[in-house]
């Protein structure tokens, strides 16, 4: 059940924002669909499940071995914002895909991020200038 999960949460984060929906609801329903017609086969037609239990074994232990390979999801590194194993993942998936010359130096949310430090750091200078005691004034003190 785990692996299908993590399969359902990486497939839907690579279709497009507004395929997302339609994706996943296809997806839930394949499953329940083929967990209906192993139910039904096994009930009423045959007693013989060996077959299944190999086949399904054998997915099992493929799916640990590629665990080891498949790098983790870029749009979650990105999320959660580490920036250099989401770019070192993009590069991984590019070079797999056969893409040559694939750089990816920056993410929109770092340079957004870089900005607002940026303008924190500016308001926090600016606020402790404004707290800063004014100087007095020469003429103020002519004719006291």
């Amino acid at each position: 059940m785990g692996r299908y999960q993590v399969g359902f949460v990486l497939l839907t984060e690579l279709v497009p924002e507004k395929w997302g929906a339609a994706v996943g609801t296809s997806i839930n329903l394949g499953y329940a669909a083929a967990y209906l017609y192993i139910t039904l086969y096994y009930r009423y037609i045959s007693r013989k499940s060996y077959p299944l239990f190999w086949a399904g074994l054998a997915l099992n232990v493929f799916a640990v071995g590629a665990t080891f390979l498949i790098p983790e999801s870029g749009k979650w590194l990105v999320s959660v914002k580490q920036y250099k194993k989401a770019r070192d993942s993009f590069e991984w998936i590019a070079k797999f895909n056969g893409v040559k010359n694939f750089k990816l130096n920056t993410f929109a949310s770092e340079l957004t991020e870089n900005e607002n430090a940026n303008q924190n750091k500016k308001s926090i200078l600016d606020r402790t200038a404004s707290m800063a005691p004014k100087p007095i004034e020469r003429d103020s003190l002519v004719g006291h």
